[in-house]
């Protein structure tokens, strides 16, 4: 699935039809996210999708952009997506 990817520049990359994971330093097996970067990075990612508007009538492309940690808790909550 993911043949083609150079992970070596990949930040974050999706999975399914819903999430978005980072690509974490120590947690993916080619990680470069540190987790200094992690939280900014998640911000910024979040914020560009809730910008996204629709070229023709300038509507929102993304209503609302959960974080992990808003919605699921516990143990079964990992790996995290942004």
């Amino acid at each position: 699935m993911f043949a083609h990817v150079d992970w070596s520049r990949t930040q974050a990359y999706g999975l399914g039809l819903n999430s978005l994971y980072l690509n974490v330093a120590g947690r993916e097996r080619n990680g470069i996210v540190t987790e200094a970067e992690r939280a900014p990075l998640a911000e910024q990612i979040a914020q560009r999708l809730e910008a996204l508007r629709d070229p023709l009538n300038g509507h929102s492309v993304v209503a609302t952009v959960y974080r992990t940690r808003q919605i699921y808790h516990g143990a079964a909550s990992s790996p995290r997506p942004i």
